[in-house]
């Protein structure tokens, strides 16, 4: 073989050489979805925030593919009769494969805000407490095709048995919302079964500034696994347009709860934590064994 084919010989096994690398350097630095506890807390923390703001709408990261067309969700500042309806203090949002802005997860169902006070009025935001509930079998389903149900229904199916439900109150004083208390939401899927609850409300601060901040402690009972997550909420924020995080961090200690746990669960005496940044729907993520990992938030709810 003469020096010139040698030559064409050799920069094919190069450039061949350079694509396989490149394509193994684009797997390694791909980014998974969170499916953790912790992440599951965030995304009822994003949907209490946002399904609560004044602007009147549940905002999300990931847009829609120019392909994709879904219709808006109505929210409570929708007109009446226009996908809000309203009865005494009740609103309630019927969602039909709808999205929030230009979200990718698209929801189906209703939900429903009842008033402490005052009568409900399509199209106008109220300012007075209220409690977020969903309809039976609302769902949604984030962009990588994970269907979620959301129940807010008072059961006992958890594997405590405790009696747990009744969606979320947001507090509201001076026109200000001050606290969030989250009675009670299962949330199922193909890969996870939890219900989440707070014993006491979360202190919610800033409503007036462009941060709102959120601290206290939540439970999540995994129901998959037999364990409780007692998870401290440590100075979250939220932003305007993102309904992830944006600050603060969550951190999840593991045990067998009170009653019908798994004692046995490598998770049982664990902690996994959720540090969150400026990059909204990402979060550090540093698992149970010590792992840390950067990973994609895909739920709000």
């Amino acid at each position: 073989m003469d020096l010139t084919k040698r030559l064409v010989v050799f920069s094919a096994l190069m450039g061949a050489a350079l694509l396989l690398q490149s394509c193994s350097s684009n797997a390694a630095t791909s980014i998974a979805d969170d499916n953790s506890a912790s992440g599951a807390i965030a995304g009822v923390l994003g949907g209490a925030v946002s399904g609560s703001s004044a602007t009147g709408t549940q905002e999300h990261l990931v847009p829609i593919s120019a392909l994709v067309s879904h219709a808006s969700c109505p929210t409570m500042k929708t007109a009446n009769g226009s996908g809000c309806t309203q009865s005494g203090s009740i609103f309630t949002m019927t969602y039909a494969d709808c999205s929030f802005g230009s979200a990718a997860a698209t929801w189906t169902g209703s939900q429903v805000v009842t008033l402490a006070s005052g009568s409900a009025s399509c199209g106008t935001f109220p300012t007075t407490t209220f409690t977020r509930t969903f309809g039976a079998g609302t769902t949604r389903t984030n962009k990588s095709a994970v269907v979620v149900t959301l129940d807010t229904s008072t059961n006992t199916s958890n594997f405590e048995s405790d009696s747990l439900g009744g969606g979320t109150t947001v507090t509201f004083s001076s026109n200000l919302r001050t606290a969030i208390n989250i009675n009670g939401i299962r949330l199922t899927s193909n890969i996870f079964d939890h219900t989440i609850y707070t014993s006491s409300p979360l202190a919610f601060t800033g409503d007036a500034t462009t941060t709102k901040t959120l601290n206290g402690t939540i439970v999540l009972l995994h129901n998959l696994l037999k364990v409780r997550a007692t998870t401290t909420v440590s100075d979250v924020e939220f932003t305007a347009s993102c309904c992830y995080p944006t600050g603060g961090s969550l951190s999840t200690l593991f045990d067998a709860g009170t009653s019908g746990g798994d004692g046995s669960s490598k998770y049982v005496g664990k902690t996994e934590t959720l540090t969150f940044g400026t990059t909204c729907g990402q979060a550090t993520y540093v698992g149970i064994e010590g792992s840390t990992a950067t990973v994609n938030l895909t739920n709000c709810f």
